[in-house]
């Protein structure tokens, strides 16, 4: 048997092809390290959606919306939606840095981005991408009430909500927005829970709540005593949009209780979907691309998304500017 080969000596030329082959080895590796470095450090900086408690409507609404964009992002983008106390706290955080995207009442963007809230500056960085589901302003009328449209409303007994609640300050907002002067309605405030038993025994004629639909009060309401919705429409509404452009005109589609055979117009306060001016414009795009490309399967994950459209995500109401971002999807489908 022959002598081992000293794997100390080796040739010239095969020295070369070694150092080539290891130099190619380390380059490919290098690379894939960076990629995955890249994704690592994608993954560590999520899109966060700010919302509201998870026992409302606005959690589910973003976690919807994240849904759509990790599924058409391949990767490039991950979305989380956080738990918050609602849009104060959403547009603090946001003006702060610690969130990207946030849902927002229109009514407190509208103000964040006008005047300022409480003692904050205004945020005149605020931009819009689109709003999701609406708070309707829904008007319902007990059964011997006699209430049928607006102009019967004047002398009623009329439920605006729990006392001190944002429900009732709304209510009353709206109200007066539509032309009835104090002393021209009997304004009660009681508990939600305690306004159906109420309409349907005679005790108030109307209530007055702002709800996303499907709605469990106005749906027991509507089946225990055939209560019927009162459309809010026609000039004194057009007025009101006028000195209060976070409102939108909405309608509570057909069939979504016992008695609603018909749709019913009326006007809304818009969650809308809000972010900073600075935040990269071509990610906006893929956002709003991912949304509207795939807008059933957003209406389909839960039931206050059910009745989304187009033109009520894009038109009147929109609380601030739109976003670059937005505003480029917009103008390609000729929405703008």
């Amino acid at each position: 048997m022959g002598a081992e080969r000293d794997p100390r000596r080796v040739t010239p030329t095969r020295s070369l092809a070694a150092c080539f082959a290891l130099s190619l080895a380390l380059i490919v590796q290098a690379a894939i390290v960076q990629a995955e470095s890249q994704a690592e450090s994608a993954a560590d900086r999520p899109l966060v959606v700010g919302t509201a408690p998870v026992s409302g409507t606005f959690f589910p609404a973003g976690g919807a919306l994240c849904r759509e964009i990790n599924k058409t992002a391949n990767g490039r983008i991950a979305c989380l939606v956080a738990a918050t106390s609602g849009s104060e706290e959403n547009l603090k955080r946001l003006r702060n840095g610690d969130l990207d995207l946030a849902v927002v009442q229109s009514d407190w963007a509208y103000h964040a981005a006008g005047r300022g809230i409480d003692a904050d500056p205004p945020l005149a960085s605020l931009r819009a991408l689109f709003s999701l589901q609406p708070l309707i302003m829904t008007l319902i009328a007990g059964p011997e009430s006699g209430v049928t449209d607006l102009t019967d409303l004047r002398g009623k007994i009329v439920s605006i909500g729990p006392a001190g609640s944002a429900l009732a300050a709304g209510a009353r907002l709206v109200l007066e927005g539509l032309g009835f002067a104090p002393g021209s309605l009997q304004l009660v405030e009681m508990p939600v829970d305690r306004q159906i038993p109420a309409l349907c025994n005679g005790e108030i004629d109307a209530f007055l709540i702002a709800v996303a639909h499907p709605n469990g009060a106005v749906g027991s309401a509507v089946d225990l005593c055939a209560a019927s919705f009162v459309p809010l429409s026609g000039e004194p509404v057009a007025r009101l949009l006028q000195a209060f452009p976070y409102y939108g005109t909405v309608t509570i589609p057909a069939g979504l209780y016992l008695y609603n055979g018909n749709p019913v117009e009326s006007i809304g306060l818009l969650a809308t979907v809000v972010a900073d001016q600075t935040l990269d414009a071509d990610l906006v795009y893929r956002i709003v691309e991912a949304t509207f490309d795939n807008l059933d399967d957003l209406k389909a994950q839960h039931p206050v998304l059910e009745h989304l459209s187009v033109l009520e995500m894009t038109g009147p109401g929109l609380p601030a500017p739109l976003h670059p971002g937005a505003l480029r999807y917009f103008q390609e489908q000729g929405w703008r």
